[in-house]
Protein backbone atom coordinates (compact mmCIF):
# COMPACT_ATOMS: atom_id res chain seq x y z
CA UNK A 1 0.00 0.00 0.00
CA UNK A 2 2.82 2.25 0.98
CA UNK A 3 4.73 1.69 -2.09
CA UNK A 4 1.28 2.12 -4.79
CA UNK A 5 1.32 5.62 -2.38
CA UNK A 6 4.47 6.58 -2.87
CA UNK A 7 4.42 5.67 -6.90
CA UNK A 8 0.75 7.81 -6.71
CA UNK A 9 2.93 10.81 -5.35
CA UNK A 10 5.25 11.07 -7.90
CA UNK A 11 2.69 10.55 -10.75
CA UNK A 12 1.18 13.46 -9.45
CA UNK A 13 4.78 15.64 -8.58
CA UNK A 14 5.63 14.59 -12.23
CA UNK A 15 2.80 16.15 -13.46
CA UNK A 16 3.39 18.93 -11.96
CA UNK A 17 7.09 19.05 -12.84
CA UNK A 18 5.91 19.26 -16.72
CA UNK A 19 3.31 21.73 -16.05
CA UNK A 20 5.56 24.52 -14.42
CA UNK A 21 8.10 23.41 -17.03
CA UNK A 22 6.13 24.46 -20.06
CA UNK A 23 4.91 27.28 -18.17
CA UNK A 24 8.36 28.55 -17.28
CA UNK A 25 9.12 28.30 -21.36
CA UNK A 26 5.92 29.81 -22.26
CA UNK A 27 6.16 32.91 -20.11
CA UNK A 28 9.76 33.66 -21.71
CA UNK A 29 9.27 33.22 -25.35
CA UNK A 30 6.81 36.31 -26.55
CA UNK A 31 4.24 34.17 -29.21
CA UNK A 32 2.66 32.38 -26.28
CA UNK A 33 3.40 34.66 -23.27
CA UNK A 34 -0.37 36.21 -23.84
CA UNK A 35 -1.60 32.17 -23.49
CA UNK A 36 0.00 31.60 -20.72
CA UNK A 37 -1.35 34.70 -19.00
CA UNK A 38 -5.16 33.44 -20.08
CA UNK A 39 -4.30 30.17 -18.95
CA UNK A 40 -3.51 30.69 -15.50
CA UNK A 41 -6.41 30.32 -13.68
CA UNK A 42 -7.17 26.84 -15.06
CA UNK A 43 -3.69 25.69 -14.76
CA UNK A 44 -3.89 26.39 -10.65
CA UNK A 45 -7.48 25.07 -10.93
CA UNK A 46 -5.96 21.83 -12.45
CA UNK A 47 -3.09 21.50 -10.18
CA UNK A 48 -5.27 22.49 -6.92
CA UNK A 49 -7.70 19.06 -7.99
CA UNK A 50 -4.25 16.93 -8.11
CA UNK A 51 -3.84 17.26 -4.68
CA UNK A 52 -7.39 17.40 -3.35
CA UNK A 53 -7.60 14.02 -5.09
CA UNK A 54 -4.52 12.48 -3.66
CA UNK A 55 -5.90 13.40 0.05
CA UNK A 56 -9.67 12.26 -1.14
CA UNK A 57 -7.42 9.13 -2.20
CA UNK A 58 -5.59 8.07 1.04
CA UNK A 59 -9.06 9.16 3.06
CA UNK A 60 -7.47 11.81 4.76
CA UNK A 61 -10.44 13.54 5.46
CA UNK A 62 -9.16 16.13 8.25
CA UNK A 63 -6.93 17.82 5.88
CA UNK A 64 -9.88 18.25 2.94
CA UNK A 65 -11.74 19.63 5.94
CA UNK A 66 -8.93 22.25 6.78
CA UNK A 67 -8.63 22.81 2.77
CA UNK A 68 -12.02 23.76 2.64
CA UNK A 69 -11.84 26.25 5.80
CA UNK A 70 -8.70 27.56 4.87
CA UNK A 71 -9.98 28.30 1.33
CA UNK A 72 -13.18 30.19 3.14
CA UNK A 73 -10.76 31.92 5.39
CA UNK A 74 -8.73 33.34 3.33
CA UNK A 75 -10.76 33.94 0.43
CA UNK A 76 -12.98 36.25 2.67
CA UNK A 77 -9.52 37.75 3.62
CA UNK A 78 -8.84 38.98 0.42
CA UNK A 79 -12.45 40.13 -0.08
CA UNK A 80 -11.69 42.64 3.12
CA UNK A 81 -8.55 43.47 2.06
CA UNK A 82 -10.06 44.59 -1.92
CA UNK A 83 -13.07 45.94 -0.24
CA UNK A 84 -10.92 48.14 2.42
CA UNK A 85 -7.38 48.09 2.26
CA UNK A 86 -7.42 47.31 6.23
CA UNK A 87 -5.34 43.89 6.00
CA UNK A 88 -2.69 43.80 3.16
CA UNK A 89 -3.22 47.62 1.89
CA UNK A 90 -4.37 49.05 -1.16
CA UNK A 91 -4.81 46.96 -3.91
CA UNK A 92 -6.68 45.80 -6.65
CA UNK A 93 -6.96 42.16 -8.60
CA UNK A 94 -5.71 42.30 -12.82
CA UNK A 95 -7.52 39.88 -15.62
CA UNK A 96 -4.63 37.09 -15.43
CA UNK A 97 -6.37 35.22 -12.23
CA UNK A 98 -9.47 34.72 -14.17
CA UNK A 99 -13.25 34.83 -12.64
CA UNK A 100 -13.96 37.16 -9.58
CA UNK A 101 -16.24 37.01 -6.96
CA UNK A 102 -16.59 40.54 -4.64
CA UNK A 103 -13.87 41.85 -6.78
CA UNK A 104 -11.41 38.62 -5.74
CA UNK A 105 -10.45 36.07 -8.18
CA UNK A 106 -12.10 32.12 -7.07
CA UNK A 107 -8.66 30.98 -7.79
CA UNK A 108 -6.98 32.79 -4.79
CA UNK A 109 -8.49 31.27 -2.02
CA UNK A 110 -7.35 28.09 -3.77
CA UNK A 111 -3.86 29.39 -4.17
CA UNK A 112 -3.07 30.71 -0.72
CA UNK A 113 -4.28 26.84 0.70
CA UNK A 114 -1.98 25.03 -1.13
CA UNK A 115 1.05 27.31 -0.53
CA UNK A 116 0.06 27.28 3.47
CA UNK A 117 -0.10 23.84 2.96
CA UNK A 118 3.14 23.33 1.19
CA UNK A 119 4.72 25.72 4.28
CA UNK A 120 3.03 23.04 6.89
CA UNK A 121 4.59 20.35 5.15
CA UNK A 122 8.25 21.69 4.93
CA UNK A 123 8.15 22.79 8.02
CA UNK A 124 7.63 19.30 9.45
CA UNK A 125 10.66 18.35 7.42
CA UNK A 126 12.51 21.07 9.79
CA UNK A 127 11.14 20.43 13.06
CA UNK A 128 8.61 17.66 15.13
CA UNK A 129 8.03 20.62 17.47
CA UNK A 130 4.23 21.90 16.34
CA UNK A 131 4.99 25.49 17.80
CA UNK A 132 7.67 25.99 15.42
CA UNK A 133 6.20 24.24 12.72
CA UNK A 134 3.37 27.41 13.00
CA UNK A 135 6.08 30.20 13.07
CA UNK A 136 7.74 28.31 10.48
CA UNK A 137 5.24 28.40 8.84
CA UNK A 138 4.43 31.97 8.59
CA UNK A 139 8.49 32.71 7.64
CA UNK A 140 7.80 30.21 4.52
CA UNK A 141 5.22 32.27 3.74
CA UNK A 142 6.52 35.47 3.85
CA UNK A 143 9.77 34.23 2.27
CA UNK A 144 7.25 32.73 -1.12
CA UNK A 145 5.33 36.06 -1.01
CA UNK A 146 8.86 38.34 -1.61
CA UNK A 147 9.65 36.26 -4.34
CA UNK A 148 6.10 36.50 -5.79
CA UNK A 149 5.17 40.06 -5.60
CA UNK A 150 6.99 41.49 -8.58
CA UNK A 151 6.32 38.73 -10.95
CA UNK A 152 2.41 39.01 -9.99
CA UNK A 153 2.64 42.72 -10.36
CA UNK A 154 3.92 41.97 -13.98
CA UNK A 155 2.24 39.26 -14.83
CA UNK A 156 -1.58 41.33 -13.61
CA UNK A 157 -2.44 38.87 -11.00
CA UNK A 158 -2.97 42.22 -8.97
CA UNK A 159 -1.73 45.85 -8.82
CA UNK A 160 -0.74 47.91 -5.47
CA UNK A 161 -1.55 51.66 -5.37
CA UNK A 162 1.25 53.97 -5.68
CA UNK A 163 3.26 50.71 -7.23
CA UNK A 164 4.57 49.74 -3.49
CA UNK A 165 4.11 47.34 -1.90
CA UNK A 166 3.23 47.79 2.19
CA UNK A 167 5.04 46.21 5.00
CA UNK A 168 1.23 45.48 6.34
CA UNK A 169 1.08 42.81 3.22
CA UNK A 170 4.04 40.47 4.71
CA UNK A 171 2.68 41.02 8.21
CA UNK A 172 -0.46 39.59 7.06
CA UNK A 173 0.96 36.75 4.84
CA UNK A 174 2.92 35.69 8.18
CA UNK A 175 -0.58 36.04 10.22
CA UNK A 176 -2.79 34.16 7.95
CA UNK A 177 -0.43 31.47 7.86
CA UNK A 178 0.28 31.05 10.79
CA UNK A 179 -3.40 30.91 11.86
CA UNK A 180 -4.38 28.74 9.55
CA UNK A 181 -1.14 26.26 10.33
CA UNK A 182 -2.70 26.42 14.20
CA UNK A 183 -5.86 25.62 12.70
CA UNK A 184 -4.03 22.54 10.90
CA UNK A 185 -3.27 21.12 14.39
CA UNK A 186 -6.45 21.80 16.08
CA UNK A 187 -8.11 19.47 13.62
CA UNK A 188 -5.37 16.75 14.42
CA UNK A 189 -4.72 15.50 10.57
CA UNK A 190 -2.64 12.90 9.25
CA UNK A 191 1.26 13.68 8.56
CA UNK A 192 1.58 15.04 5.78
CA UNK A 193 3.54 13.19 2.77
CA UNK A 194 6.19 16.00 0.92
CA UNK A 195 3.90 16.01 -2.13
CA UNK A 196 2.78 20.00 -0.92
CA UNK A 197 5.82 20.86 0.05
CA UNK A 198 7.31 19.90 -3.64
CA UNK A 199 4.29 21.96 -5.06
CA UNK A 200 5.02 24.97 -2.57
CA UNK A 201 8.96 24.68 -4.34
CA UNK A 202 8.19 24.40 -7.82
CA UNK A 203 5.97 26.99 -7.71
CA UNK A 204 9.01 28.58 -5.60
CA UNK A 205 11.23 27.70 -8.09
CA UNK A 206 8.92 28.85 -11.13
CA UNK A 207 8.83 33.01 -9.78
CA UNK A 208 12.05 33.15 -8.46
CA UNK A 209 13.19 32.21 -12.46
CA UNK A 210 11.14 34.64 -14.13
CA UNK A 211 12.54 37.04 -11.46
CA UNK A 212 15.75 35.98 -13.05
CA UNK A 213 14.83 36.70 -15.96
CA UNK A 214 13.17 39.73 -15.54
CA UNK A 215 16.01 41.24 -13.79
CA UNK A 216 18.33 40.27 -16.40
Amino acid sequence: MERKTALTDNIVITIIYVIFLVGVIGHIIAATFPLMLKITPYVLLILGHLLILRFAATKSTNVLIWIIAVFLFTFCMEVIGVKTGWIFGEYRYGSTLGSRVFDVPVIIGFNWTFVILGAISLSQRITKNKYLVVLSTGIIAVIFDLILEPIAVRLDYWQWTNNEIPVMNYIAWFLIAVISAILFYVIKPVKLTMLPAKYLLVQFTFFFILSLLSAG
